[in-house]
């Protein structure tokens, strides 16, 4: 009995210490392949290889030739079917969407997993729309965009809370708009003021 669990306790220390080795040597190898999946994501949203993506995590701006272009940020809305959906979410900042992409959700398979682009086209339905130009909703309700088949909550979740975004980053623009116009003014006023002295 004593050989037997000798033999198993040194067959355990084997494995642990190939499995280690194992880790460790292939660690960067991964670390290096997770980065470069994660950028060809980020691309695909955008969808412009000549834009340049700026920042880590979940906010980018995003340049091209040099100038302020856009951005790319994480959404998440709490009003799915089953949770939690979060996408990427990249816009110009004249308030176009360039594309949307599922992260995470957990909609029901079949239904709400119509979501993701391996599953259904239905993301790319959001590519080149804007508030000015589509009417936020699903078509149940008197919106452009599709639900699915049985699952109107999932689509409906994800289309408000672009919708949302797309207003947040509106005012967003019209009070920084509004800001450089005061200081615009509010320096002219001052350099009247030094000339009439």
């Amino acid at each position: 009995m004593i050989p037997t669990l000798a033999k198993m306790i040194g067959l355990a220390l084997v494995c642990g210490v190939l499995l280690s080795t194992t880790y460790h040597l292939t660690e960067e190898k991964i670390d290096t392949n997770q980065q470069a999946f994660e950028t060809a994501q980020l691309r695909a949203v955008v969808g412009d290889t000549s834009v340049v993506l700026q920042g880590n995590g979940n906010n980018y701006q995003l340049l091209k030739d040099g100038s302020p272009y856009g951005e790319l940020k994480t959404v998440t809305t709490n009003q799915g079917y089953n949770g939690a959906i979060r996408f990427w979410l990249a816009t110009k900042h004249s308030g176009e969407v360039l594309g949307v992409r599922i992260i995470r959700h957990q909609e029901t398979p079949g239904l709400g997993d119509k979501l993701e682009l391996a599953v259904s086209g239905w993301i790319l339905g959001f590519d080149n729309t804007s508030l000015a130009t589509d009417i936020w909703d699903v078509k149940k309700y008197g919106g452009d965009f599709d639900q699915f088949s049985g699952a109107t909550i999932t689509p409906r979740a994800v289309v408000l809370a672009i919708k949302t975004e797309l207003e947040q980053q509106t005012a967003q623009s019209e009070r920084k708009t509004a800001q450089s116009e005061r200081k615009s003014t509010q320096s002219g006023k001052q350099t009247d003021k030094g000339a009439a002295l």
